[in-house]
């Protein structure tokens, strides 16, 4: 698979069809209220830090994720992993963990914790493998990061 990362402007929101339809699927409801919060203006992952990345296999979007401010704390420098899904035929191959990745490298420019929520046991063990600990102390979270005190490089200026 040779899968370019980019963000995910409004001209690619029509491209998350695939992406819901086959979440829905999988007893997943995450892409469809993150299309809902998307047109809405609920959540643009606009603020600093903040990034909606996409997966693109040409021009077909295979995966998406995003990093926000955790919604679910006021405290400061707190960043969320969030709305992370790959299509099936392109999970395997690494596209989930490049984009996490390259979401952790724009979290530890930003915060100083990362926090996320996942209910699949495969999921979490994706996640742990990543560098993330499980973690009960925190409502709405099942997983943590500790960026390092230097921000992890990046190859280009997409991640800044």
């Amino acid at each position: 698979m040779n899968c370019a990362l980019r963000s995910v402007e409004s001209a690619d929101w029509p491209r998350l069809g695939q992406l819901v339809a086959e979440s829905l699927e999988d007893g997943y409801d995450f892409l469809d209220t993150l299309v809902d919060e998307l047109r809405s203006g609920a959540d643009r992952f606009d603020r600093p830090g903040e990034m909606l990345l996409g997966a693109f296999d040409g021009a077909a979007l295979v995966a998406v994720g995003g990093v926000t401010h955790d919604p679910y704390t006021e405290e400061p420098g707190i960043g969320r992993i969030r709305r992370v899904y790959v299509l099936r035929a392109f999970r395997g191959f690494g596209v989930g963990s490049l984009l996490v990745r390259a979401l952790m490298v724009r979290a530890s420019a930003h915060f100083h914790i990362v926090t996320l929520r996942t209910d699949s046991e495969r999921a979490a063990r994706f996640y742990t493998k990543l560098g993330f600990s499980s973690s009960s102390g925190r409502d709405a979270v099942t997983h943590i990061w500790l960026p390092p005190a230097t921000p992890l490089p990046h190859r280009d200026g997409l991640l800044r």
